[in-house]
């Protein structure tokens, strides 16, 4: 997809579409193996971050925890961890959720969580106190990231809230090359971008 990156500067064309001729979750989903090593990765990447998440938010306040989009549960099992008052939902697309009992069976957690799998433009489960959303956003366009924002906000209880775990673009350019790559990474695969805080907040209203 990288290979087709200037037709995506020029058009704001997906360069993964363009190569693929379907996005890339639909890609992955078709291809069994390249689904297990995009979910390794993600994994991979969430170990490194998940005890930094754990310390840097107080979810003492948290009943109920829903991870939406949270891949085989390796966050939201962390988290699990780190307070044990809390309970878990895992939500994500089938495919990627399947693994998840293991994941949850493997850190101790399974008695507090529960899996659900589904779409997250059509619909999210009602009934938690939070909605994480970790790397989520930054992988669709304005609209679509807005679409999903509000099936989170239809499923929010009168004191529930939505919590964005994302890297915010900074005036420091210089300084934050991995953001900038990141938002290349979003506009050849995925259609989505890195957002600066104000961008964010726009989306939020």
């Amino acid at each position: 997809s990288w290979g087709a990156l200037l037709t995506a500067v020029r058009t704001g064309e997906t360069a993964f579409q363009r190569v693929h001729g379907t996005g890339l979750f639909e890609y992955l989903a078709a291809r069994p193996d390249a689904q297990r090593l995009f979910a390794d990765a993600m994994t991979a990447n969430t170990a490194r971050a998940g005890t930094g998440i754990a310390a840097s938010y107080d979810f003492s306040g948290i009943g109920t925890l829903a991870d939406i989009g949270g891949g085989r549960g390796l966050l939201l099992a962390t988290l699990l961890r780190a307070y044990p008052h809390l309970s878990g939902l895992l939500f994500d697309r089938a495919e990627v959720v399947a693994d998840a009992a293991a994941t949850f069976a493997a850190e101790g957690v399974a008695a507090r969580s529960t899996i659900v799998s589904g779409d997250f433009f059509a619909a999210v489960p009602a009934g938690a106190d939070a909605y994480m959303l970790r790397h989520i956003i930054h992988d669709w366009n304005d609209a679509d990231a807005i679409r999903i924002l509000q099936t989170c906000r239809a499923a929010l209880g009168p004191a529930s809230r939505i919590l964005m775990i994302e890297r915010p673009l900074g005036d420091a350019h210089p300084r934050g090359l991995p953001q900038l790559h990141f938002d290349m990474e979003m506009l050849a695969n995925l259609g989505g971008k890195e957002r600066t805080h104000d961008e964010y907040r726009a989306l939020l209203t």
